[in-house]
């Protein structure tokens, strides 16, 4: 993703979530929107946690899961921005994805009977609907450089769920941590 930024706005354009691009047939798009990012300190923003997702959540999902969490994730947000948010003209950024790896992870650790999983899927359900509400921080927007798509956030979120729902349901693919 930082190799990505340091191509700036030109390479950024040419790999964002773009409506009209992906109308005429630049699928690819639909991948490499999230991997793209409106500046550095998003960049940075995004990379940090999802490092730190990857942290402190560690043990819910094993590798395999982990990649079907990101996976759907990226796939809802997608589906949600296209066919739920044609206003939204063009996307960039992991923020989305990441939504569905707390939303995925809080899941698995109430799957595991784990308080901490209440509390993750409390604050990630509030901080959606007050986004959802009341729209996006200005200053969040003013420190970052651009619009946040917080209908991203709430897509990725349900694609987490989903996955992760599907996971335990089918594998009962939790670990302790």
């Amino acid at each position: 993703m930082l190799g990505l930024q340091a191509g700036g706005d030109s390479l950024r354009q040419c790999l964002q979530y773009d409506r009209e691009a992906i109308q005429v047939g630049e699928l690819w798009r639909l991948l490499t929107g999230h991997v793209v990012h409106l500046g550095w300190r998003h960049a940075i923003l995004n990379l940090t946690a999802l490092f730190l997702l990857a942290a402190a959540f560690h043990g819910v999902f094993d590798r395999h899961g982990w990649i079907l969490v990101t996976l759907g994730s990226l796939v809802a947000v997608d589906i949600g921005l296209w066919a739920l948010a044609p206003q939204v003209a063009w996307y960039v950024g992991l923020s989305g994805v990441l939504h569905g790896l707390v939303s995925a992870a809080a899941v698995g650790l109430l799957a595991q009977r784990r308080v901490l999983g209440a509390i993750a899927l409390g604050v990630v359900s509030l901080k959606i609907v007050r986004e959802l509400w009341s729209g996006a921080s200005p200053a969040a927007e003013a420190w970052l450089g651009g619009d946040v798509v917080v209908t991203a956030h709430l897509w990725g979120a349900v694609g987490g769920i989903l996955v992760a729902v599907s996971l335990i349901r089918t594998r009962g693919h939790t670990r302790s941590l």
